[in-house]
């Protein structure tokens, strides 16, 4: 939330990960084995987003 402390950061990674997710799992079937494939490849992939992006943060300081 903006406003809040770290609210620009959060907002940076939300508008990073939103759009990627609205569209990767548009009417996706996440139940069973094949949909616990699928939300464990989107934690990675969220994850990554993540470090790369404090990564970003980290480098704007130093």
């Amino acid at each position: 939330m903006v406003g809040t402390p770290g609210g620009d950061r959060r907002e940076r990674y939300a508008a990073a990960i939103r759009p990627a997710m609205l569209i990767g799992l548009q009417g996706a079937d996440l139940s069973g084995p094949a949909g616990a494939e699928r939300i464990n490849a989107w934690v990675d992939w969220i994850a990554d987003t993540l470090a790369l992006l404090g990564a970003g943060t980290e480098a704007d300081r130093g």
